[in-house]
């Protein structure tokens, strides 16, 4: 993984010029040899330094100043985070608003209800932008002129962004000042192992875990 490279050779810039063969070394990993030190050039860096400008995205790793705090502390801290937008402010307390994406109108209300609240009284709301009581959470929050943040089961570029139905959604969300955070590459496809992930960074993110409804065996 990218810590233990950073672990054994002190710095990320002096994994990339290492050769495979370190690199397969350092992971324990002998297959990696096959991999071509050609890969490992300024050319392939620029490339996907051109591609994040593109995409307005910035690359965060766990070492830079800039990296959430609070998600350092919880356990397999994502290594870098491809993040649209505005971090949550460090300095402000922020809650995760969660709940099933087959919501009721009862719960949508008191979705609505809470948020509101919390969003008034300058409280960060932090989501996972699914149908549901997530796409509530996130559009209360921008009704009241509040803060939230979207962590994503997918890549931000919109052509993969789940679920697409809120592709206006993510838009406003970095419009009015928020952010849509993903520790995947920028064009990777959501699948079912992504969701359970991408939970730990929303309640790392967060001062408390707010669920609004779901179901016994929800995620």
């Amino acid at each position: 993984s990218l810590t233990h490279l950073h672990a054994h050779f002190g710095s990320y810039e002096r994994a990339w010029h290492a050769s495979s063969a370190d690199i397969a070394s350092a992971l324990g990993n002998p297959e990696l040899r096959t991999i071509s030190d050609e890969k490992h050039n300024d050319a392939y860096v620029e490339t996907l330094e051109k591609q994040l400008h593109k995409l307005r995205i910035t690359l965060v790793l766990k070492e830079d100043p800039a990296y959430p705090a609070l998600l350092k502390h919880i356990p397999s801290p994502p290594t870098l985070l491809y993040v649209e937008g505005a971090l949550p402010p460090p300095e402000k307390p922020a809650v995760a608003v969660v709940g099933t994406r087959q919501s009721t109108a009862y719960g949508r209300e008191a979705c609505r209800a809470l948020v509101h609240a919390l969003s008034e009284a300058g409280i960060l709301i932090i989501s996972g932008l699914a149908t549901g009581i997530d796409t509530e959470a996130h559009k209360t929050a921008l009704a009241a002129h509040g803060y939230t943040a979207a962590i994503l089961g997918s890549g931000n570029e919109r052509g993969v962004l789940y679920p697409a139905s809120n592709k206006r959604l993510a838009d406003e969300i970095i419009a009015k000042g928020g952010a849509l955070i993903s520790e995947y590459p920028p064009h990777t496809k959501a699948a079912q192992w992504t969701f359970p992930l991408r939970n730990r960074i929303i309640a790392g993110l967060s001062t408390a875990v707010l669920v609004v409804e779901a179901r016994e065996k929800s995620g």
